[in-house]
This record gives C-alpha cells, structure tokens and sequence, in this order.
C-alpha cells in the first residue's frame, strides 16, 4: 500500500455579490405642452384694415343724425359733439355706444380743423 499522504482540503469561498450604490437620478416633472388654441377675431376685419366696429358706429351715427334732426347741441362742440358727448355716458349700457362715440368724435373733430366751426354750433375757431 501506498503511503498515505495529508490531503489538503481547500475550501471553496462562495462568491458574495456587495449590493453596488445605485447612482442617484433626479428627474424634474414631465412637461406636458397644451394644446395650441388659436386666437379668436374680435369684430372681424372687412376691409384691409378697417374694424367693422368703426363702419357700425359710424352708420349708427348716420341713422341718429337722420332720424333725429333736431337734436339740441351744446354751444362749442355741436351737434355731433353733443352726440358723442350723450354715447359717452350710455358707453357701458347700451351697445354700440362707444362705436357711435368713437364716430362722432372723429366726424366732428375732422369738421372743427377742416372748416373751423362744427355743425349746428356757434363757435368759431379763435372766436369767444
């Protein structure tokens, strides 16, 4: 027989995974963009460039100054003064009131610098 020799022995380690640090991940909220809307006309344009809210509030004016001829005016501004003067204070009760102001402010400015004088008043430009 053979001689009997010490046998080593090894002993086998088993592999220990070491949990690994997860790297740290900041992440802000997911920006949703909104739908894209449209913008929405006011009034419309008829004419390049021309409100149609002006063309009413001058064809209201028409229609006040022809279907009322007598209206009473005040001394220096006229007639259509005094019409703009009366669509001021019913500007926020009665619609369209602001376009007829808006008309008979620039109507009776245009007759003021044009002519000097505004209809159915009695001032004179440089006259008091």
């Amino acid at each position: 027989m053979a001689k009997h020799t010490k046998t080593v022995r090894h002993h086998s380690r088993a592999l220990v995974r070491v949990p690994t640090i997860k790297p740290i991940v900041i992440r802000s909220t997911k920006i949703v963009k909104a739908a894209k809307r449209h913008g929405r006309r006011v009034g419309g344009k008829l004419i390049a460039g021309v409100d149609v809210k002006k063309i009413i509030g001058g064809g209201a004016l028409g229609f006040i100054k022809k279907n009322f001829p007598n209206i009473p005016h005040l001394p220096g501004i006229g007639q259509n003064g005094t019409v703009a003067a009366i669509a001021y204070v019913l500007r926020g009760k009665v619609p369209y009131a602001e376009d007829v102001m808006n008309a008979a402010v620039v109507i009776a400015s245009y007759q003021f610098m044009a002519t000097g004088t505004v209809e159915g008043g009695d001032y004179v430009a440089g006259q008091f």
